[in-house]
């Protein structure tokens, strides 16, 4: 069976190629108490997920105008020891 000269398979398009360490809109990236970036979850991530990265006592928050996940300098959730 030969191919005639008209048949001619669709370009296939591919998509947008990502730069390495960015993430996708849909991720929130996890930094811990020094700041350095330890993963990236979904949206609907607990803390008790962020945990797992290493990243105890961590609140949602804002970083470079993006919503993510930070760590905190207290250990126990306890606050700060003040009287």
């Amino acid at each position: 069976m030969m191919a005639r000269k008209d048949d001619i398979a669709p370009k296939i398009e591919t998509p947008e190629q990502q730069t390495p360490g960015e993430l996708p809109a849909s991720r929130l990236p996890i930094y811990d108490a020094k700041g350095n970036r330890r993963g990236h979850v979904g949206r609907k991530a607990s803390a008790a997920t962020v945990a797992r990265f290493g990243v105890p006592n961590a609140k949602l928050g804002k970083r470079d105008g993006r919503d993510c996940w930070q760590g905190s300098n207290v250990i126990g959730g306890y606050g700060s020891a003040k009287s």
